[in-house]
């Protein structure tokens, strides 16, 4: 009996980890975020200046961010913070969309917490930067992007 017991338990497991994956909308509805593996994903739709210039800084230099998470009613930056993460930045949907694939292989438990935190409800603020500018995103399961950005990856 004991043996089904840790047979469904195992099933139960491998069923929630391949669950929790998916995207998270920011309060405005034009940036995505995707946790996936090893990345933390940010996808921007928008002409956000910020995150323009730390997404060339990125690109032409190869320098690498400070991820910041905590909850979504922080001022600011949020607290919590890990440095030196590598980044890959991507350009989508005929440059409509860019995306910096930010390598949290070092970090998967934090983020298995914060995108469980999601699941259930609450509100998260993440925010990257390069030293000098940051960008901020404020995640929630309700909040939906908007018809441009439906727009654009139905390209």
């Amino acid at each position: 009996m004991n043996r089904y017991r840790l047979y469904l338990l195992i099933a139960l497991t491998c069923l929630s980890n391949s669950a929790k994956s998916g995207n998270w909308v920011d309060i405005d509805g034009r940036v995505t975020v995707e946790f996936k593996e090893k990345y933390l994903s940010i996808y921007s739709m928008d002409n956000f200046y910020y995150f323009d210039q730390i997404f060339t800084i990125v690109r032409k230099e190869k320098n690498p961010l400070r991820l910041c998470i905590g909850p979504g009613y922080v001022k600011g930056r949020p607290l919590d913070c890990f440095e030196n993460i590598s980044a890959i930045p991507k350009i989508y949907n005929e440059g409509k969309n860019r995306a910096l694939h930010l390598n949290i292989a070092n970090h998967q438990f934090v983020i298995k917490v914060i995108e469980d935190k999601l699941f259930n409800g609450h509100q998260i603020k993440i925010s990257i930067d390069d030293g000098d500018l940051y960008s901020a995103y404020t995640l929630h399961k309700n909040y939906v992007m908007s018809e441009e950005v439906n727009k654009i990856f139905a390209k």
